[in-house]
């Protein structure tokens, strides 16, 4: 018979905390000096400067120390007292060498966080100038015990056929725990696996990387068993009241049973128990063994409590970086927390994969149960690292100037940093200066050029006081309710909050794939390797990568020719559900200032129809102006704007470096009031382009009560279908335009955007485009953004004035709105092309008036 046992063991997940720590010491401790060239087994005394306790360290000291704690523990130095001058600096490796990950390096008069080992050493370089000495450190050594891992063993056991016969297996899975592992059996093997193995009792300890252990025990009969353990469980009916039972009923197997369970007791059934897990081993006559895992929870006591999770897989192979985020809705705050981790928050981070159960109380006594697991997903290919990353401010210069570190477990070429400013990083562990307190997400990936393997890991950062200047971060958790459709929302936004605005999204037509993406920038030559990230069952890829290349791998590399922001496109089909999507993202190549700049902006609406616009965009942007799709514009940084009625406005960004140069726009719909009470409409659509084929699937994701449909598909040809499919001629840029109509309400509504089929670069394509920026007073700066090997332009200002460079600046003599035009010429593959845009100059307010229309057949 073959039977599957899992075995589970806990594990609190350490990362590093960057805090302060005061402890008191007993005199006549050990005291260790660091020294030339040593290594210390021990796991207490005090660690000193070469100066001692009482004395300064000396000039021109380079000293290297390893501390170990001679066994699985985890050495541990908590630090007294800590003072060094500008120049000399103590650097702390995670190991027993200097190739090990760097810790931190730490200078100043601000002592280190606590340091813990994830493995069993610690070793300390120090290097001290020749200016100035001082009393150095005073630091207290400890040991740990060694985490109980949360591993999962997962085995499948085969009997041996008879006593004779070495024909049993044992086939154990570890999950959780880091990798590599070691295996050592009771029979001397060292596999993962044992095969062709007599009947008998067979031992392993798993050791994994940070010498957490674990050891399971299995049994393989001599003839097949058929027991199985069937139980009925009882909760305890309150915390602390112990009146919980496990009734057992032992199908097959030849009695009389054995029965042990975990505490101790000898009896088939369990009685007066508390809330807990309980493991039984089940022997019968023949030795025949089965093993069953129990739990008693306590039972719910209503006072109408119910949980709320949002739940982050593990995302990478043996990772830690999931995360269980937990709301109570109900009952009566405050709430206490009680997980089988033994973490006491109701948000937990840093989780392996495996199950993970919670009780909560409220203020009453009421209490409720929740169990969670957090699963494994990995996605975008293999993923080589296991991150740890931390942070801590650099008190030496200002309060915005951050100390980054960044470590991986697995051999990296390249390291990348983003700081959410427009500006990054190349190097391991970098230094940064941030403009302003705020938000940011800090984004960290490695990569590997000889394996091309790349991870990334984000999390968001509090850089000064950002409550002080009126700034905050819009975050939330959930919960869905597959059955009835229904999702449970919990803010969970930084800052002082007290307005709050939903957009649901539930216009996209039921979409159950999401594309994501990762990218590594190589500052080398340029090239910037793209992860796909995205969700589903996907098997078509389409990237656009922002500079008239294309490509259809899953995940690409691109060398772009020039630095700056572009912004890159991955669409995503599944050609067996039909689910498409899309994700765009602005990617920097090149990571000092002056790199490029990239157009971005969120906003809020309240009920009297005024939006608050935050401009959230790339660069050294010292210029902005605002259309706000009825007429009024502004040149402000973050306006607000109140709009004369309920709509579908269509908000444009235009930012300006002048330093650089460089120009960006981003437009956005913004709807005012709510869709259906005002019969609003508007047209929306995405597409998936089969570039092999020059076939192009189109995706309606208008909102409203569409009844008709019209497409333009920029070829000559048309459609009447709401999601059709259309083949093209040849590559090409096409103009595709959407106009929809509600028969109820007579609302109508007309979209276009550009796609393009083929790679510019290669088929001798070209697209004309441009950004422009209207500065007060009437004067126009036009940026081309053109795509192909452009020679030639010419541009037609709508007011009887001409250009023939690529980027000219104009300035018109009354406000109005003109249609600007750009044709491009690419003398090298003689193609040409040409755009116009309507540009606004001055506000509708002064009697300016514009005259366009939509129809629908």
């Amino acid at each position: 018979m073959k039977h599957t046992i899992t075995l589970i063991s806990r594990m609190i997940p350490s990362f590093f905390v960057i805090f302060m720590l005061t402890l008191c010491f007993a005199k006549g401790q050990q005291q260790y000096l660091i020294s030339t060239q040593d290594t210390v087994t021990t796991c207490a005394g005090n660690f000193y400067d070469s100066g001692g306790d009482l004395s300064h360290f000396s000039d021109n000291e380079s000293y290297i120390m390893t501390f170990c704690s001679g066994s699985p523990q985890h050495i541990q130095f908590n630090w007294l007292s800590f003072n060094l001058p500008s120049g000399d600096t103590l650097f702390i490796y995670d190991g027993p060498s200097l190739t090990d990950p760097l810790f931190g390096k730490f200078s100043g008069p601000t002592s280190p966080p606590q340091i813990t080992s994830y493995g069993s050493c610690l070793t300390f370089h120090f290097v001290s100038d020749s200016t100035i000495t001082g009393p150095g450190w005073n630091a207290n050594i400890s040991c740990t015990a060694p985490p109980n891992c949360n591993m999962i063993i997962t085995s499948i056991v085969s009997d041996a056929s008879s006593p004779t016969n070495a024909d049993g297996s044992i086939d154990i899975t570890v999950t959780g725990g880091m990798s590599p592992f070691q295996y050592n059996w009771s029979n001397s093997s060292t596999t993962e696996d044992l095969y062709n193995i007599p009947f008998g009792q067979y031992s392993v300890t798993v050791t994994d990387y940070n010498n957490c252990q674990f050891t399971g025990t299995w049994y393989i009969n001599d003839h097949p068993c058929s027991m199985i353990l069937e139980a009925t469980t009882t909760p305890e009916s309150a915390i602390g009241v112990f009146d919980g039972s496990i009734d057992v009923t032992v199908i097959n197997g030849i009695p009389p049973f054995v029965f042990n369970w975990s505490n101790g007791i000898t009896t088939e059934d369990q009685f007066n128990l508390s809330q807990g897990d309980y493991q039984l081993t089940v022997t019968d006559s023949t030795g025949c063994i089965e093993l069953g895992q129990f739990k008693i929870f306590v039972a719910d006591t209503g006072c109408g409590m119910f949980l709320v999770t949002n739940i982050m897989p593990v995302t990478y192979p043996g990772g830690y970086n999931g995360a269980i985020e937990l709301m109570v809705q109900g009952g009566t705050p405050p709430y206490t927390f009680f997980w089988s981790n033994e973490q006491t928050s109701p948000n937990i981070y840093n989780l392996y994969s495996g199950q993970y159960d919670v009780t909560v109380i409220d203020a009453n006594q009421c209490h409720v149960y929740g169990s969670f697991y957090v699963e494994e997903m990995i996605t975008g290919g293999d993923t080589i690292c296991t991150f740890m990353v931390s942070y801590g401010i650099d008190t030496t210069a200002n309060p915005l100037q951050l100390q980054f570190y960044g470590y991986c477990q697995a051999p990296v070429t390249n390291y990348s940093w983003n700081f959410d400013d427009g500006t990054g990083s190349n190097i391991q562990n970098p230094v940064h200066l941030f403009p302003n307190p705020g938000f940011y997400w800090i984004c960290f990936t490695v990569f590997d050029s000889l394996t091309q393997c790349q991870a990334n890991y984000c999390q968001q950062i509090v850089v000064g006081d950002p409550g002080a200047n009126g700034m905050c971060a819009a975050d939330f958790s959930f919960f869905i309710d597959q059955q009835a459709l229904t999702v449970y929302f919990a803010d969970s936004s930084l800052g002082n909050v007290n307005q709050w605005q939903w957009n649901f999204g539930d216009g996209t037509g039921g979409v159950m794939c999401y594309a994501d993406f990762n990218h590594f920038y190589n500052d080398q030559n340029g090239s910037v390797f793209f992860n796909d990230a995205s969700l589903g069952n996907i098997n078509s890829w389409y990237w656009n990568f922002g500079d008239g290349s294309v490509s259809t791998e899953q995940n690409p590399s691109h060398i772009y020719t020039e630095t700056g922001v572009f912004q890159v496109c991955l669409m995503i089909f599944d050609t067996l559900s039909g689910c498409q999507a899309e994700k765009c993202k602005p990617v920097q190549t090149g990571t000092g200032s002056g790199t490029g700049c990239y157009a971005d902006f969120y906003y809020y609406v309240d009920t009297t129809n005024t939006v608050y616009f935050t401009d959230n965009s790339m660069g050294n942007i010292n210029i902005w102006n605002w259309n706000f799709g009825d007429g009024a514009q502004l040149n402000q940084q973050n306006p607000a704007h109140t709009y004369p009625g309920p709509g579908v406005y269509n908000v444009c960004l235009f930012v300006k470096d002048t330093i650089s140069g460089c120009q960006s726009d981003k437009c956005f719909n913004i709807i005012i009031g709510d869709m259906a009470t005002n019969s609003l409409c508007y047209s929306d659509f995405s597409f998936f382009i089969d570039f092999t084929a020059n076939m192009v699937n189109f995706f309606d994701q208008s909102l409203g009560n569409i009844t008709s449909w019209y497409w333009n598909f920029g070829d000559g040809e048309f459609s009447e279908l709401q999601n059709p499919t259309h083949f093209y001629q040849q590559p090409g840029f096409y103009q595709v335009c959407l106009t929809t109509f509600d028969s109820i309400s007579g609302c109508q509504s007309y979209f276009c955007k550009y796609i393009q089929l083929g790679d510019a670069t290669m088929t001798g394509m070209c697209f004309a485009d441009y950004t422009f920026i209207v500065e007060t007073g009437n004067t126009v700066y036009f940026q081309d953004q053109s795509v192909g090997q452009i020679t030639h332009w010419f541009w037609n200002f709508g007011d009887g004035n001409f250009a023939n460079i690529s980027n000219p600046v104009h300035t018109y003599t009354n406000p109005g709105f003109y249609q600007v035009c750009l044709a491009i010429k690419d003398t090298i593959s003689g193609c040409q092309s040409n755009i116009c845009y309507n540009i606004q100059i001055g506000d509708i307010g002064s009697g300016m008036c514009f005259v366009d229309f939509i129809m629908f057949a």
